[in-house]
């Protein structure tokens, strides 16, 4: 035998060795009540031999676990996707809830101002002002209350 095939033959014994080794453990209680394990009997203790007993591993219970946490994976990400497009949505509609609140003001200040003011005027292509008959002063408080009306129902 060469010493390649001595020095396998070796290496298999000694990886077929450990489970046999790995098998026993030993229980034993020290001076100050103490409970060791370890994989060796102590000496000068009284040790008991605890014997291991292995079960293989159910394959299909594994896939089973592995597929029930990936799924609890997938629901809490999509739980947490919903939720923050439900978050994004309520910021949409306070934006546009306060766009719309910031025009109903301005519209009815605008009407205050067309109510109040007791001659109205706009400013021509001259930069000069032109007042506005009476005609024209009613047509414009009309507009200024269909667009609070439009703009400021709650």
């Amino acid at each position: 035998m060469t010493s390649k095939h001595l020095l396998v033959a070796l290496a298999a014994g000694a990886l077929l060795s450990v489970p046999a080794l790995a098998n026993e453990v030993y229980k034993w209680t020290d001076a100050e009540g103490n409970v060791h394990y370890e994989d060796r009997p102590a000496a000068g203790a009284n040790p008991e031999r605890i014997a291991l007993t292995y079960k293989r591993t159910d394959p299909g219970q594994v896939a089973a676990q592995k597929k029930s946490l990936e799924d609890k994976l997938v629901a809490r990400e999509e739980s947490r996707v919903a939720e923050a497009e439900a978050a994004q949505a309520a910021a949409a509609r306070a934006a546009e809830e306060a766009e719309r609140q910031n025009k109903c003001d301005a519209y009815r200040a605008k009407l205050e101002t067309f109510a109040n003011s007791r001659r109205l005027y706009r400013v021509d292509e001259n930069g000069e002002r032109a007042f506005l008959e009476d005609d024209e002063i009613q047509k414009t408080r009309e507009r200024a209350e269909a667009l609070v009306a439009e703009h400021c129902t709650s």
